[in-house]
C-alpha cells in the first residue's frame, strides 16, 4: 500500500546531515529527492490511470502534497513522456498519454 507521507520518513536522513560534508550532503539530498519524486510519480500515474484527467488542484487534494511538489512530479512525468496537459474551460487537466 502506498504511504502518502513517504517524504516524511526521509526526515531522519536530514537530521544527520550536519555531521556530513557539504558536497556529500548536496549529493545525498538530490538523490533522496529524485527517489521521492520517482515514487510519487508512480503514485500519480496510478491516480491518472482511471482514464479521466485530473486538475493540479485535485491532485493536491487527493495526495495531500503541496502544489509546487505536485508540479515537480508532473515535470518528471512530462520528461518521461507519460502525461499530457489539456486546457479546458475549467483549467488545466493532466491525462496519461495513450500507449501505442
Amino acid at each position: 500500500m502506498y504511504n502518502s507521507s513517504n517524504i516524511n520518513h526521509h526526515m531522519y536522513y536530514f537530521s544527520i546531515l550536519p555531521t556530513i560534508s557539504t558536497v556529500y550532503c548536496i549529493t545525498f539530498i538530490c538523490a533522496m529527492l529524485k527517489e521521492a519524486i520517482s515514487i510519487d510519480a508512480k503514485y500519480i500515474q496510478e491516480l491518472l490511470s482511471s482514464g479521466r484527467g485530473l486538475a493540479i488542484e485535485e491532485l493536491v487534494e487527493i495526495t495531500g502534497y503541496r502544489n509546487d511538489y505536485i508540479c515537480l512530479v508532473l515535470g518528471w512525468l512530462s520528461k518521461e513522456d507519460i502525461i499530457s496537459y489539456w486546457e479546458t474551460d475549467d483549467g488545466l487537466v493532466i491525462k496519461l498519454n495513450d500507449k501505442t
